[in-house]
């Protein structure tokens, strides 16, 4: 079966129109991120496309384990058949991970660059970006030269170690190890394909400050997470990520922020504020994305209290699908990447394990009780089978 690829339509009032930014956000950094926003309506719906399982939060110096199961519970697969999630998946694999060791980059892969960056600078995020910086003199061209600029500074290799060994989409997209670390690895398409192979193990996320409190517990339905993960052998500590955010939002989020030309971008997007850090690899001429990743900000209470609401509003306006949908098991080693082979099907009906605690306990106020059938889930016996977290390694 061939995969097509389908985009969903873009709501009523957000049209490649939209991409003309105005003078406010010309005047506004934080006012043109959050318009990208906006615009990124290829952007999956928590609970409704994935669902996340948080568990339980810890600091960022901690190393113990406190997440028996993966980060994501399910992803829907009919998401591997939007067109820049499909191509994105193809880049994947197109890397060594350890640095020192250079690139040979093929044809193929030459290709799978090209048709990845012809599908993003089609939609709305990157022609919004491309208006922004040119209109503030920040980039010169039209958008076949804006596709040749994103070809350089994001897939261009440089030297970490050895001659070529790196670049910056390698580092932000896809993740690295230098000297027993790992660097990068800041998309949320990566992580989730890394875990469901079996190779990344979500070990809790790290609690979010909040201005006057000590800790603010995040829900299942957030979209800026930090946390700690295993991969393979080596731990990173901390990490940061976007979860369900398009590769076109992400990639001209950073974009945009990185030709700026400021290391540090604090920015609101949609009902989270953070900092996008932009470091540059190389001198002149010759400068390339080094990383770009983002960064949580502490909130006050107020903040905190708008952010919330603004997230049930939202849970209260979609149309919930009535079953929650369970992401098939993970594939055996050396299976292959992105969706299933033989097309995408729909996996059965299974119950959530939702508690039901929406809110989280963000202050002192009680949240919904949980339905009696999930909280018997949550306190029933570890889970077994393909989802179950395996051995550490």
């Amino acid at each position: 079966m061939q995969v097509s690829f389908l985009d969903p339509p873009a709501p009523q009032g957000l049209t490649m129109a939209s991409a003309t930014p105005t003078f406010a956000e010309l005047k506004s950094l934080s006012a043109a991120c959050n318009k990208l926003w906006e615009l990124d309506t290829n952007r999956l719906e928590p609970n409704v496309h994935y669902e996340l399982n948080l568990q339980e939060g810890k600091t960022a110096y901690a190393r113990g384990d406190a997440a028996r199961d993966p980060l994501f519970t399910f992803v829907d697969p009919c998401v591997f058949e939007r067109r820049t999630y499909k191509l994105l998946f193809d880049l994947l694999d197109n890397y060594e991970r350890e640095t020192g060791v250079t690139e040979r980059v093929t044809p193929k892969e030459l290709a799978e660059n090209n048709a990845f960056l012809n599908a993003v600078i089609d939609t709305a995020p990157m022609r919004y970006a491309h208006a922004w910086l040119v209109k503030n003199k920040k980039f010169t061209g039209d958008m076949q030269d804006f596709k040749k600029k994103l070809e350089f500074i994001w897939f261009g290799l440089y030297r970490r170690e050895v001659r070529n060994d790196s670049s910056g989409f390698e580092h932000v997209f896809v993740g690295e190890e230098k000297n027993g670390k790992i660097c990068g690895c800041h998309n949320w398409l990566q992580v989730y394909n890394e875990e469901r192979h079996g190779r990344i193990d979500y070990r809790g996320y790290i609690r979010p400050k909040q201005r006057g409190c000590k800790f603010m517990e995040p829900h299942n339905k957030e979209q800026l997470i930090t946390f700690q993960f295993q991969w393979e052998d080596e731990m990173k500590p901390v990490s940061t990520s976007l979860i369900g955010v398009s590769p076109e939002f992400e990639m001209a989020l950073y974009t945009m922020c990185y030709l700026n030309g400021q290391e540090n971008n604090h920015v609101q997007l949609g009902p989270y504020l953070c900092n996008i850090k932009c470091f540059s690899f190389g001198r002149g001429k010759d400068t390339k994305i080094g990383t770009a990743f983002p960064e949580a900000l502490p909130l006050t209470e107020a903040q905190a209290a708008t952010k919330i609401q603004a997230i049930l509003r939202g849970s209260h306006a979609r149309v919930r699908n009535p079953h929650v949908r369970r992401q098939a098991p993970p594939p055996p080693p050396g299976a292959a990447w992105g969706p299933p082979p033989g097309g995408v099907a729909t996996p059965a009906p299974q119950p959530t394990r939702s508690t039901g605690n929406a809110w989280a306990k963000p202050f002192t106020q009680a949240a919904p009780s949980a339905p009696a059938v999930a909280v018997a889930a949550v306190a029933g016996p570890a889970p077994t089978g393909a989802w179950a977290k395996p051995h550490k390694w």
